[in-house]
Parts: structure tokens; sequence; C-alpha cells
């Protein structure tokens, strides 16, 4: 699961345009377990998954890989020069 959630939360937080950084602020979550996820070596707990998708106006079902009804705005297509790995 945890491979599927962080192609998941790349795509997110990158079609967000919002940097990490920024993300942290606005979820109460700190940077260095959004850094952790967004390389895959972190797993979030309930709370913070609730707080990652609230920013990101996300399912959290979707993330999970529960739902395949993909987010509105997400792309599919890499975006090249990505600020946050």
């Amino acid at each position: 699961m945890l491979q599927g959630f962080t192609d998941k939360f790349k795509k997110a937080i990158d079609n967000s345009r919002l940097s990490i950084k920024e993300i942290s602020k606005r979820s109460g979550v700190a940077e260095a377990t959004l850094r952790q996820a967004y390389n895959g070596y972190y797993n979030p707990c309930a709370k913070t998954l609730a707080a990652i998708c609230q920013t990101l106006k996300i399912s959290a079902d979707w993330l999970l890989g529960l739902s395949i009804v993909k987010p509105a705005g997400i792309d599919d297509n890499e975006r090249e020069g990505n600020k946050n790995e």
C-alpha cells in the first residue's frame, strides 16, 4: 500500500503547486513528516492523513487507494523540475 500511497501523495502535492513547506504551515503537519511521506519513508496516521487531505482538498479514500475516483485537478502526467524532491 505504501508505494501506491506515495505515488498518489506525490501527484497531489505536485498538482497543488504548493511547496511542502507551505503545506506544512497550512496543515500543521511537520515539514519533515511530509518529506518522509513524499519520499516513501512514512505512512501517516489517521490524524495526519486527515490534515493532509483537508489541506490538499483530496479524498483520503483516493489517497489510500480505496477509490478510483481521481480528485479534480490531479494530472497523471509527471511535471518536470519538481521543487519538492
